[in-house]
């Protein structure tokens, strides 16, 4: 059948729904549609204890649905057969006084749909019932009761004809009980329970087909239509609040989230303070999947907050006017406010006699003109120029600070600004250097740092802490100088396999010529080349330490080339604080290093290793 409709809200498609679908054979759906009996009728040959082989038959009827939908999960129902036993069965059953028979009978069904196939297994209850106590004919029936099971939904590709089939065989667990209520016990019974097996296999010849169902289709087919969605989705605008004589620009966007085109039939602003508000916008005919904008400006006026509401029509039949809530608020402002381009100011270190220059700017990021009425310097090693007076809404002036230090070290002040737009206090700091303390001939000052650090070796995945010296020749007015590095004896650990592998290591280094590098505003880079010598290797092993390695001559083949840089932003300063620097180097495989100095390139050798040094001068 044809069902028209339009889906709610947030998406319109057109589409196929596909049905549920049923078991069939011995299983059908409650609740289906129509019905129809079907005969069922199977020879077997059983073999039972004591007796051997007999013939056994099934009768009944099957209520299998004529059709059957997708989608929909099925519903056992309740199966009736009755059970002829034939033969010697009344016979055996006599011979060992059998006067009741219960148990269960197994039967496996199959129904085979498009793109499917189920396997359905019935096991059906064989109540309590009496053995007659006559042999006549030689034959005897029991009723035998099942709930079928159910099956998961047919699909869409399952839709077609489904041929339902008994599967040949059958198996059954029967108790025979005495007159007293004991069980009757063969050889082949449980010796717990009285319980004994039958296994019957279908006749030659025999009907297993138990007929066919169809699955169908229900088509729901739902029509085309436009879809008006807008966005912002709480259908309000706030334009936020705006300085008085400025403006104002947010935009609303229109979507189309159904499947025909959308007719935008009109777009304004309507009540309340709509001549504080404009409207302009691309919108006519909307495409399914598109959108269009309305772009919304708003003109701040006074000292209040504006509203408005933007009202859009269209063709969708649910929604044809939507309204967004549109505000805004003005703000009369004519207030300076002072602004400085910077709170701290550092000049470095300044040879004593010479100057440093440095400028801080002073902004009016107000909305009226800005007085400034005092601006004042502290620190007698500083000194400051400005042609600060009045400042316009949007200007700036600056301020030129001077640092000239009277003496050798450190030296604080500050700059401190008043306005009638507020005030602020800018930290000035430089340190003093008087360069020819050491030797006043060449220029060359000497200076001694201490350092410590560390270092972490990427493929052994451990490191070492590091500690030594440094003594430098600086010519900082070139900015170069040379150095001669000590790394003192260290040791290092490189866990393997998590807590209990490991390797221990004595490292030394030799350095190759001096250690040359940079200083050049306030940034210092430093090239070293040394080698990395391995004394002593062990192997760590729950705690016990295994010498595999080492000696005098232990050593890397090759130099490593060592380049460290101060961090970035800091400013390094080799005659007051010092600073850190920082870089990565190669080791290369070791040699001389014994029987197992492979093992040693494969746990230290590879690049990327890093290493940090933090200098601090030792005047």
């Amino acid at each position: 059948m044809q069902i028209t409709m339009k889906q709610s809200k947030y998406k319109t498609f057109k589409r196929k729904l596909i049905c549920s679908a049923t078991a069939a054979g011995l299983l059908a759906a409650s609740g289906m549609a129509s019905a129809s009996l079907r005969d069922l009728g199977v020879d077997y040959t059983c073999e039972y204890p004591l007796i051997g082989v007999q013939p056994l038959r099934i009768d009944g009827t099957v209520d299998v649905p004529d059709t059957i939908t997708v989608g929909e999960e099925t519903e056992g129902f309740d199966i009736v057969v009755l059970a002829t036993l034939q033969g010697l069965t009344w016979t055996g059953m006599s011979i060992v006084s059998a006067q009741t028979l219960e148990g269960n009978a197994t039967m496996i069904t199959s129904v085979v749909a498009p793109g499917r196939t189920d396997i359905v297994t019935v096991i059906a209850q064989i109540e309590q019932q009496s053995v007659p106590p006559e042999n006549i004919p030689n034959t005897f029936t029991l009723d035998i009761f099942s709930k079928a099971p159910s099956l998961d939904p047919y699909a869409s590709e399952n839709v077609g004809t489904a041929n339902i089939a008994l599967e040949p065989g059958m198996t059954m667990e029967i108790l025979a009980r005495k007159a007293d209520g004991s069980a009757v016990i063969f050889a082949e019974s449980d010796p717990d329970t009285g319980i004994f097996p039958v296994t019957c296999d279908t006749n030659p010849g025999a009907t297993l087909t138990l007929g066919t169902t169809e699955i169908e289709d229900i088509i729901i087919i739902i029509e085309d239509f436009p879809e008006i969605d807008v966005d912002p989705s709480s259908l309000e605008l706030n334009l936020g609040t705006v300085l008085s004589g400025l403006t104002s620009v947010d935009v609303v966007t229109v979507s189309n989230i159904g499947d025909a085109d959308l007719s935008i039939d009109s777009v304004q602003l309507i009540g309340g303070d709509a001549g504080d508000f404009m409207q302009t916008n691309d919108c006519s005919i909307v495409s399914a999947g598109d959108s269009c904008e309305i772009e919304i400006t708003y003109f701040a006026t006074g000292d209040q907050t504006h509203s408005t509401d933007l009202e859009i029509m269209s063709n969708d039949a649910d929604e044809p006017s939507t309204l967004v809530s549109i505000s805004g608020t003005s703000e009369v402002q004519t207030e300076p406010e002072l602004s400085a381009s910077a709170l701290s100011v550092s000049f470095g270190t300044v040879n004593v006699g010479s100057s440093s220059d440095n400028t801080v700017t002073i902004s009016n990021v107000g909305t009226a003109a800005m007085n400034v009425t005092s601006i004042n310097v502290s620190g007698s090693d500083f000194s400051e120029t400005n042609d600060c007076g009045t400042v316009l809404a949007g200007d700036d002036c600056t301020v030129d600070i001077t640092f000239m230090p009277s003496d050798a070290g450190a030296s604080n002040g500050s700059l401190s600004i008043t306005s009638d737009g507020g005030d602020a206090t800018v930290a000035l700091s430089g340190s003093g250097f008087i360069p020819c303390t050491v030797d006043c001939n060449t220029g060359i000052v000497n200076v001694s740092f201490d350092l410590v650090g560390d270092t972490f070796i990427i493929h052994a995945k451990g490191g070492a802490d590091l500690a030594g010296t440094i003594e430098s020749a600086m010519d900082l007015a070139a900015g170069t100088f040379t150095a001669d590095l000590v790394l003192n004896p260290t040791v290092g650990n490189f866990p393997l396999l998590g807590t209990w592998l490991g390797t221990a290591s004595a490292i030394e280094f030799e350095q190759v010529g001096d250690t040359t590098g940079t200083l050049s505003g306030g940034i210092l880079v430093t090239n070293s080349e040394m080698y990395t010598l391995l004394p002593d290797i062990y192997l760590t092993i729950f705690s016990l330490n295994i010498r595999i390695g080492g000696g005098d001559d232990c050593r890397t083949k090759e130099t490593s080339i060592v380049n460290l840089v101060s961090t970035e932003g800091e400013w390094f300063d080799p005659l007051q604080t010092g600073g850190t620097v920082s870089g990565t180097y190669t080791l290369s495989d070791v040699e001389n290093c014994g029987l197992f100095g492979f093992l040693v390139s494969n746990i230290m050798a590879g690049e990327g290793n890093t290493i940090s040094l933090t200098l601090t001068p030792n005047l």
